[in-house]
């Protein structure tokens, strides 16, 4: 798999994560220079296939991932549960700094998404349409997901 394609395949994954939040809840870097992503290019990577790895905690996420490997039946998600909270965040700071293992969706609880926002260890959003979600979020928790310009 291409570098583009894996990439967009990550922030594919990373906005659809977002996107069944909505749902759910009712309401690896900078992405800055990044063109902005059609609805053709993320078919054409739903298609094409992958891997994408999830680092999250949340059970529902099982059945989410289960469904989302249904509707898309080359891409494999790969569920890891690194631990809640301040164990998988040690571990996610760990693989960011080696270089290695990094996942490409990691579950941030609102209050540690500032420390990875600010230091550019996570992908701004904005470069595959999160922006389009925002009235789909009351505002504090959009709000809580935006750090300056990004969307994370």
């Amino acid at each position: 798999m291409s570098k583009y394609s894996r990439s967009l395949l990550r922030g594919m994954g990373i906005v659809a994560v977002l996107a069944l939040g909505t749902t759910a809840c009712g309401g690896s870097g900078d992405s800055s220079g990044q063109k902005q992503v059609s609805a053709s290019d993320i078919q054409s990577a739903l298609k094409k296939g992958g891997t994408v790895t999830v680092w999250a905690w949340e059970p529902t996420l099982k059945q989410v991932a289960a469904d989302f490997e249904k509707k898309y039946p080359k891409v494999d998600i790969k569920l890891v549960n690194a631990g809640t909270n301040n164990d998988q965040y040690k571990a996610l700071s760990n693989a960011i700094s080696a270089k290695k293992g990094v996942p490409d969706v990691a579950q941030i609880e609102y209050y540690a998404l500032g420390q990875y926002a600010l230091t550019k260890q996570v992908t701004d959003l904005k470069a595959y349409g999160a922006e389009k979600l925002a009235d789909s979020y009351s505002p504090g928790p959009w709000n809580s997901v935006k750090s300056g310009d990004g969307v994370y």
